[in-house]
């Protein structure tokens, strides 16, 4: 947001112990599982690109 991606284009959930990417008996595997994905959804209007010479 700070960075001017609208609000509204983030998406945050918690997936946890739905979706590990890693096998959880293992400290490892655990330290893997402990994570963050931040996703962008598309915008709804093509962004205008500034133009640069």
């Amino acid at each position: 947001m700070s960075q001017g991606i609208d609000k509204n284009r983030i998406q945050v959930f918690g997936a946890g112990p739905s979706q590990p990417i890693a096998s959880n008996s293992s400290e490892q595997g655990r330290a893997q599982n402990r994570r963050v994905e931040i996703k962008l959804k598309a915008p709804l209007q093509p962004v205008a690109m500034e133009r640069t010479q």
